[in-house]
């Protein structure tokens, strides 16, 4: 943006409403006149009480002023500006010294116009003594002051003097210091003595208001009026402004349309007919309101419809009745979630049936014909014998008496819909709905129809297309051509359902850059839908159904030459849970405090009232305090973002932001899709690349996972279930097919200082990628264990979350259980071995074995710990989509959902080595990441260890032995580095000989003690095995089964 560019900083209800960025070259008068005409470009009224005065900023002092905290620098102007100058110069340094000048000498009035707008906003006793109370500058002397000038300046509006001077007599009594409740009862008899006039006229002024010319500014200054005078006129007037603003069908119309309708409701008595109007128009408006979760609307909505229902005489007020039973029956099949069951439908058909027979076509032919579509859409949903033909009928009937010129979109409805029902009863009749279809879009075209009609005739043209067996282009170019007529924020679940197959449909022929941009409308709509969610359920299952999304969008993007955008959409929607969890964790409430103290102390309130009622929906069933708490969180967070330094709090993450919080590390993702993988690297300094490895397919991750058809061989996940350790060894030999995959982060890790950042996507992060081979087949095996340090996390998001939290300090303190449920004899040895450690660095551990380790001791330990060690069995299954559990004493479980509500605040390192603990749910999104790690990093764990498959007893003792004494627990929590620990940890063991174990066992007494207790189970019967990648033979440990198991997330 040009320096001279000017800008409206505008912050309502804050300390600072409205800023005037300005060019300081530019005269003062001109300063002022610009003003005016900004506020009118930015659609600001300038109204009296919320926006003036603007306190000017010279465009050279900006950067300071949204830097530095205004309470602070306004304690001492001198100092401030001697420190904007030495940071910024001398030129910003003097500009910002004016502006906290002006700010300070502006502070009596800016708080009295505040209070004025809050104070005189209620309109009841109450609510005026409580506004008093929160706002007293209304008696101060700018505010007395203020509405002096006021009532003076409307001398010739008797209605508005009125008003003013029911204020002035409030504000002087304030000032004067007389009882506060006796001053807001004077002032409401003030008002209305001085209102007469006002009142005789309110028939009139309502009456005016409801004329079919009338300006919804006519509406409005009624409406003020009716606030402070008439209640009973206040109803009627907001029921009239409310159902104007409805019909807008825009998302800001419905917010202030709720509003007005809700207090319409609150004043009207139900057996009012007004209140029946005022509560179906707020039931259709909750409904499509894209404000709160979708699911507590729909049934806000229901509800009120019902009670309207309830509450009319059908015989007197037939026609509101059909038309709020029609509402109804619509609202029963529009559930959010999309699921509609047998009883809903039932019961929509009896609503349609009952208001169509309160309908006649003699009276009204366009009422009753969209009767007819109502009606016949259910039948045609339901599709019970003989329904299709009833609806069939109902369709041709009203076409047999309504034309394209009665109602030009209802006309195309009857057709689109008589063509669906046709071709719905065989497939014989789909080249007469084709043919339908095709003269109504161009009936469409040829009247400018609206395009939202002319895109859902092109999509279901595309349709019939497409079970004609049309092997041409033309279907899915009807279909880009119907989605490009819409909106995508509009119709979501369109674009979700339509252009997400036809994205594929494009990549699939080869054609990345249409790819590309239809996968830019599906993302766009499915960031809105799940984001317009709040219950968490809800959520995933948004998730769940578009399993592929990200993964197969990002892949796009690149293929397209776009890849940026490839690294942005994966980062934003990867691991989408986890994300918005850590970063609200990582707000950072001190610093917030330093500006607004009352909305960091509100954000921390909220944020804890959030985890405990997201605990208590997953055990007790709490839905609607966590999609209430999660309501507030968002709210305070959009406020949150309006503070100078927390701009991005929440927003989506571009390239540059991503690669500036790795600290100088690189970042690679792994983007595995059906035509191939992408490793799509990040760094600050060498900005973004792509390697394309056409050869690694999302079909032979899975056969590598899975199971190979073709060869009749267990992958890497099948192979755990067996007993026979070979198959183990051969599913994890066959990984050697993604050797260019390997061989693309060693070019990485080479070229970045040995170390990267990777996000592995999809069912990628199921493998252990340190120990992919990178060496050619005719040469000895070179590991990426060997060539570097890989940091594995979600997201990067989450790995610089896990960053900033590794540098808390303070000394270790281990929390532990072990084998809670009697049945892992090895784990107590391996718990045994590690708090020996723990005790010699000073520590003294807090651990739980066999029975004691219950459910209830370990989530009322774990805030304690900054090392917590869980050997017990975990149940991470591949097909369970909520994330897993942990098995503790007495067959209790702790879930993901469990962990996500814990707070660790001073962890360090959590270490699950439940048998494949690492393992997250891959029935609905594996891109969600929902495992058992995650409950631990949301809850604030900077870095999880994690098994990906069961380990042998002996060889997990030997590993989490070295593995701590690596990491060094005489150190400070901050410098110990779990990463590196783990990957040393793993090199030792497999390289361990017979003779360094007796060695290394022998000087440590209690490991000695441990594997002596194993060594006596009668179920023991380990022998040395031999290596199989050509290391000497003596070598115990060195198959990758038994040193490669355990994956570290984070950092």
């Amino acid at each position: 943006m040009p320096t001279s560019s000017e800008l409206l900083l505008l912050s309502p209800g804050s300390e600072l409403p409205v800023i005037h960025v300005f060019d300081p070259t530019q005269s003062p008068e001109t300063g002022v006149d610009r003003l005016g005409r900004l506020m009118q470009e930015a659609s600001i009224s300038p109204s009296r009480h919320l926006f003036p005065p603007a306190v000017p900023l010279a465009r050279t002092a900006l950067v300071p002023a949204l830097e530095r905290s205004l309470s602070s620098d306004l304690e001492d102007i001198r100092a401030a500006a001697e420190e904007v100058a030495n940071e910024f110069g001398s030129e910003a340094a003097s500009r910002y010294a004016n502006y906290l000048s002006v700010v300070a000498e502006t502070a009596d009035e800016r708080a009295a116009r505040y209070a004025i707008a809050n104070v005189f906003y209620a309109s009841d006793a109450d609510r005026i003594h409580a506004a008093v109370l929160g706002h007293p500058a209304i008696g101060s002397r700018f505010a007395v002051s203020l509405l002096r000038e006021e009532l003076h300046n409307c001398t010739d509006d008797a209605q508005q003097s009125a008003v003013v001077s029911a204020q002035l007599q409030l504000a002087e009594s304030v000032s004067s210091g007389k009882n506060l409740k006796d001053a807001v009862a004077e002032y409401l008899s003030f008002a209305r003595s001085f209102g007469k006039g006002v009142l005789v006229r309110m028939d009139d002024l309502i009456a005016a208001a409801q004329a079919s010319d009338a300006t919804d500014d006519d509406v409005r200054e009624a409406l003020d009026f009716a606030v402070l005078l008439d209640h009973a006129s206040e109803a009627v007037l907001s029921l009239e402004l409310g159902r104007r603003l409805a019909e807008r069908r825009s998302q800001a119309s419905f917010e202030e349309a709720e509003k007005l309708l809700l207090r319409a409701v609150e004043l009207l008595d139900e057996a009012d007919p007004d209140w029946s109007a005022a509560a179906g128009n707020l039931a259709i408006v909750t409904a499509a309101s894209a404000v709160g979760d979708p699911e507590d609307n729909w049934d806000r909505a229901h509800d009120l419809l019902v009670r309207v229902l309830d509450r009319t005489d059908r015989t007197i007020r037939g026609r509101e009745w059909a038309l709020n039973a029609t509402n109804l029956s619509h609202l029963l099949m529009g559930r959010p979630s999309g699921r509609v069951d047998d009883d809903d439908l039932t019961r929509a058909i009896e609503l349609a049936e009952a208001a169509q027979e309160l309908r006649s076509p003699d009276l009204d032919v366009v009422d009753w014909a969209f009767s007819c579509v109502n009606v016949g859409s259910l039948y045609q949903r339901r599709s019970n014998a003989g329904d299709l033909l009833q609806a069939e009928h109902l369709y041709r009937a009203a076409l047999g008496r309504i034309g394209l010129a009665d109602h030009e979109p209802l006309w195309c409805r009857l057709r689109m819909n008589l063509a669906s029902v046709i071709g719905a009863q065989s497939t014989a009749n789909l080249p007469d709905a084709e043919r339908l279809l095709e003269a109504t879009l161009d009936e469409a075209l040829n009247q400018n129809a609206a395009p939202e009609t002319v895109s859902e005739i092109t999509l279901q043209l595309a349709s019939v297309k497409d079970r004609q067996g049309d092997s041409t282009s033309r279907a899915s170019d009807l279909r880009r051509d119907g989605l490009a007529l819409i909106d995508p924020l509009a119709r979501p679940l369109t674009f979700i359902e339509v252009g997400q197959p036809l994205a594929e449909a494009y990549a699939q022929s080869g054609q990345w850059v249409q790819a590309a941009e239809v996968f830019d409308w599906v993302i766009a709509a499915h960031n809105h839908w799940y984001r317009i969610h709040l219950n968490r359920k809800t959520q995933r299952e948004i998730m769940s159904e578009s399993p592929t999304l990200t993964r197969w969008a990002s892949y796009a993007y690149a293929r397209a030459g776009r890849v940026s955008d490839a690294i942005e959409v994966i980062e934003d929607m990867r691991a989408r849970e986890l994300n918005f969890n850590v970063e609200r964790d990582m707000v950072n409430s001190a610093r917030l405090a330093e500006t607004d103290p009352q909305l960091a102390s509100e954000y921390d309130s909220a944020l804890r009232e959030h985890k405990g009622a997201i605990a208590a929906d997953a055990t007790t069933g709490a839905y609607w305090e966590a999609v209430s708490t999660e309501s507030v969180l968002r709210s305070l967070l959009m406020k949150i973002r309006l503070v100078p330094g927390f701009e991005n709090v929440h927003r989506r993450r571009t390239v540059r932001d991503i690669a500036e919080s790795m600290a100088g590390r690189a970042v690679a993702y792994i983007v595995n899709a059906p035509a191939g993988t992408m490793v799509l690297s990040l760094n600050r300094k060498s900005g973004v690349s792509v390697t394309h490895i056409p050869e690694i397919t999302s079909a032979l991750i899975i056969r590598l996972l899975l199971f190979d058809p073709e060869k009749g061989l267990a992958g890497l996940l099948m192979a755990q279930q067996a007993t026979e350790s070979q198959f183990m060894d051969e599913a994890i030999s066959r990984l050697d097919q993604l050797r260019p995959m390997a061989r693309a982060l060693a070019a990485l890790l080479s070229s970045q200082g040995h170390e990267l950042v990777v996000v592995p996507t999809g069912y990628v992060g199921l493998l252990p990628l340190y120990a992919l081979n990178t060496a050619p087949a005719d040469r000895p095996p070179r590991l990426l264990d060997e060539m570097g340090t890989l940091y594995i996390a979600p997201s990067a998001l989450v790995m610089s979350t896990s960053m900033a939290r590794a540098q808390r300090k303070g000394a270790p303190h281990l929390v532990g259980v072990a084998n809670p449920t009697g049945d892992l004899p090895g784990a107590e040895a391996e718990v045994d071995t590690i708090t020996a450690q723990f005790v010699l660095a000073g520590d003294k551990p807090s651990i739980a074995y066999n029975a004691s380790a219950s459910r209830t001791w370990l989530l009322g330990s774990v805030a304690a710990a900054t090392h917590l060690h869980l050997a017990c069995h975990g149940g991470s299954e591949i097909g369970d989509p909520t994330g897993g559990y942990l098995v503790l004493s007495g067959g209790s479980r702790v879930s993901t959902d469990d962990l996500s509500a814990q707070e660790l605040p001073f962890g360090r390192l959590v270490v699950a080595s439940a048998c494949q603990t690492a393992h997250y749910g891959t029935q609905g999104n594996p891109d969600e990441v929902l495992g058992l790690p995650t409950g631990f990093l949301i809850a604030g764990a900077p870095c999880v260890v994690a098994s990906l498959w069961p380990v042998d007893d002996t060889a997990t003792a030997l590993l989490m032995t070295r593995f701590y004494e690596l990491l060094d627990l005489t150190q400070d929590n901050a410098a110990q580095d779990p990463v590196n620990a783990m990957r040393g940890a793993r090199s030792w063991l497999r390289q361990l000989t017979s003779e360094d174990e007796r060695v290394y066992v022998g000087a440590r007494p209690f490991l000695s003690a441990a594997l002596r207790r194993l060594a006596t189970r009668d179920d023991r019967q380990r022998a040395p095995d031999r290596n199989s990648l050509n290391m000497p033979s003596e070598s115990l440990y060195a198959k990758p089964r038994y040193w490669s198991a355990f994956a570290v997330l984070g950092a």
